[in-house]
């Protein structure tokens, strides 16, 4: 990270992605050597670092001074294939790009070998990506060995090509769940600025209705997970979850109880109508509900789990569900929970605070459209904590649990998985639970450490 990065970020705020991030807690930086940078914040930032140091992919890039100063930061691209743009400290450049396919060439000399950092250049001289031609194409593709790996697959699809191609492996080998738990635990959120939605007894009434177990096994072929809420079970964040045992059993937000949905929709003032649907001063309950492909299969399920308990539920994949989702122009949808990784609550938390009075200005805009001063005050509190003071991170975490459980500001659903085929016919030491140095989601910045560790198959 240079000088000139952090101020260049500073001076154009809400210009650029993370601009306001880096305003809002940094007052100057300073160069002292032509190694160390001092900075001075605002308010105390003990998260800075890790936002500094792209976050688990989503934080600030290391960009070259050499490139971008002088530029435009919101309007430059920094891509120009016959300029040799992007410049990158990796081993790989840029030598085509289309909608058809991108492809990525290993360079003749790599810093990092040259210094003796690594034994070994990538023995792979050139890569290319190719669009996702949908499920049943990149099947066939993995069947014939004509690709080496791909995005996701549904787990009915990753059997089915499991068994007809033994060179076929993924995270888990070749058994269920076909792929590793990812930090993002999937939501139904129901947007609070769309009436009824800001009624808690009818968020509770849809989640009472949902199986999540039926869930599973139907839209996942049983190669799936629960898990209480909206952070991943990883080993580090499990304590947290443990800690709030005793309000999980009060407001366990995965409980299937139809009995007790039907409650809830008569405390709100419903009654079903002879068609059997939940009715409110003439007008039946509606639900209209989004999400992006890769939902086909989530979607009805729950549709159809909410129509059987008298919500008139209907799916839909937009093509332009990311926007609508960003914007918050829908009623409800399904997205994942991209927040804590390790065992620091804090930006799984963040994702549901409405303004943060910690860094003055910055404001977080929470899918649901929730929003509660008293949950704020806590996240603000817990954002100026430091990540290695567990016990006030626990205390924290439970007060805010003590007010969002009982909100339910979003309906759980179930954990999330990257099921990614692996084909070992030409290539070998993939990433797998046995040989765990890294997950294998080539859309992630850490994919270099798989594309360095891959072996070519000897005859």
């Amino acid at each position: 990270m240079t000088l000139h990065q952090f101020r260049s970020l500073n001076e154009l705020g809400s210009a650029v992605r993370w601009g306001v991030d880096v305003q809002q807690v940094v007052e100057q930086a300073e160069a002292v050597s032509d190694t160390e940078v001092v900075v001075d914040f605002v308010v105390p930032s003990p998260r800075f670092f890790f936002l500094m140091t792209y976050r688990f992919d989503i934080g600030v890039y290391i960009v070259p001074k050499h490139i971008y100063e002088g530029v435009e930061w919101d309007v430059y691209t920094a891509f120009d294939v016959d300029e040799g743009l992007p410049v990158t400290t990796s081993p790989w450049r840029v030598v085509f790009s289309s909608p058809e396919q991108k492809i990525i060439d290993r360079r003749d000399s790599w810093w990092a070998y040259d210094q003796g950092l690594v034994d070994h250049l990538p023995e792979m001289e050139r890569i290319i990506y190719l669009p996702f031609g949908g499920e049943d194409q990149t099947a066939q593709a993995h069947l014939t060995n004509a690709i080496d790996f791909s995005s996701g697959l549904t787990p009915a699809t990753m059997e089915l090509i499991i068994d007809q191609n033994p060179a076929l492996i993924t995270h888990s080998g070749r058994e269920s769940p076909f792929g590793y738990v990812d930090w993002w635990p999937m939501g139904l959120f129901l947007n609070h600025e769309y009436e009824p939605w800001e009624e808690v007894n009818l968020r509770w009434a849809v989640s009472y209705y949902l199986d999540r177990e039926q869930i599973v096994d139907v839209a996942e072929s049983g190669a799936g997970s629960l898990f209480p809420l909206f952070i991943p079970s990883y080993p580090a964040l499990v304590p947290f979850v443990d800690y709030v045992e005793d309000l999980l059993e009060e407001w366990n937000p995965i409980e299937y109880n139809p009995e007790r949905a039907d409650e809830f929709m008569i405390e709100a003032g419903f009654e079903k109508n002879g068609d059997g649907w939940w009715e409110r001063d003439g007008e039946v309950l509606e639900l209209e509900m989004m999400g992006a492909a890769g939902r086909q299969l989530l979607g009805p399920v729950v549709s159809e789990q909410l129509r059987r308990g008298g919500i008139d539920a209907e799916f839909s994949m937009p093509p332009d569900w990311g926007d609508l989702l960003s914007r918050g122009e829908f009623e409800s949808g399904f997205n994942g929970h991209g927040g804590s990784v390790s065992g620091d609550p804090y930006y799984s938390l963040l994702l549901y605070q409405s303004a943060t009075a910690a860094v003055p200005g910055a404001h977080q805009v929470n899918f649901s459209r929730w929003l509660n001063e008293e949950y704020d005050a806590i996240v603000d509190e817990m954002a100026v904590t430091s990540p290695e003071d567990t016990d006030a991170l626990m205390d924290q975490f439970r007060r805010a649990m003590e007010i969002w459980l009982p909100e339910l500001p979003a309906v759980m659903i179930n954990e999330f998985y990257h099921r990614i085929p692996m084909n070992t016919t030409y290539w070998e030491n993939w990433p797998t639970e046995d040989n765990n140095y890294v997950n294998g989601a080539f859309w992630h910045l850490t994919f270099q450490l798989v594309l360095n560790n891959l072996r070519a198959v000897q005859d």
